[in-house]
């Protein structure tokens, strides 16, 4: 069996009154893809926040078997879980490397920081070629590279994303799910939330579907891209 690389166990999520995630449960195996899906207001931001330690949550959360439940999201990074937030949020006015720089916080080995620096390029071979430009010059897609880039940089046991694909071309999603499959494939476990569900299927090993703060459906991607109830609700109807 798998070691898990994160374990959460009953995660509640409140905002006053409004329970926006219900008691929770979910395992993520090191080394896998895994998959949130659900609609807008599911409650799949929620989770992500919670996990990163960027809002209050009850629940169990074990990253490689260290509680983290509560600990404030600097020193979660710290242990190798890293965030790529939706919108992307790159540092507008830097250049292309200083973003990539300001992800390796939390490595101060050289020889480390400049594999990382090889990894990234190699997933990203236009950042090389754009280093020294300012990130606001770069398309929305591009940009969504640059975040993950910069998140590789950190050297992370896991990575989470929230929406990679969110307002960008079709060509360019199936280039950032390639790329996604291929950092799952290179040794780092991934966590991905997406409203397209259809590409994240392709690429995931498991996935959850949330509704209403409330897991509804999990099972193996490759058989949950199968069934009729899903494709209907979050995929449409099939022709």
């Amino acid at each position: 069996m798998a070691k898990l690389a994160l374990d959460i166990k009953g995660l509640t999520v409140q905002y006053g009154y409004i329970t926006a995630v219900k008691g929770v449960n979910m395992e993520i195996p090191e080394g896998s893809l895994i998959a949130l899906l659900g609609s807008n207001g599911a409650g799949k931001s929620s989770i992500l926040k919670a996990i990163a330690g960027a809002i209050p949550a009850k629940g169990d959360l074990a990253f490689f078997g260290d509680n983290i439940s509560g600990m404030i999201a600097n020193k979660i990074t710290k242990r190798g879980l890293f965030s790529v937030p939706e919108g992307r949020q790159v540092f507008r006015d830097l250049t292309v490397e200083e973003n990539l720089r300001t992800g390796h916080f939390t490595v101060k080995d050289k020889k480390q920081i400049a594999d990382n620096f090889e990894r990234v390029y190699n997933y990203f071979p236009f950042l090389a070629e754009r280093k020294k430009q300012q990130a606001q010059t770069l398309s929305g897609g591009e940009q969504q590279m640059l975040a993950m880039g910069r998140a590789l940089m950190g050297s992370p046991k896991m990575l989470i994303l929230d929406e990679p694909s969110l307002g960008l071309a079709p060509l360019i999603v199936q280039q950032i799910f390639d790329i996604v499959e291929q950092i799952r494939d290179d040794g780092t476990t991934v966590l991905i939330v997406e409203q397209n569900a259809l590409g994240a299927l392709k690429i995931a090993d498991y996935a959850y579907v949330l509704e209403l703060g409330n897991i509804i459906m999990e099972g193996k991607a490759s058989e949950l891209i199968k069934d009729p109830a899903l494709i209907e609700a979050y995929l449409g109807k099939a022709e």
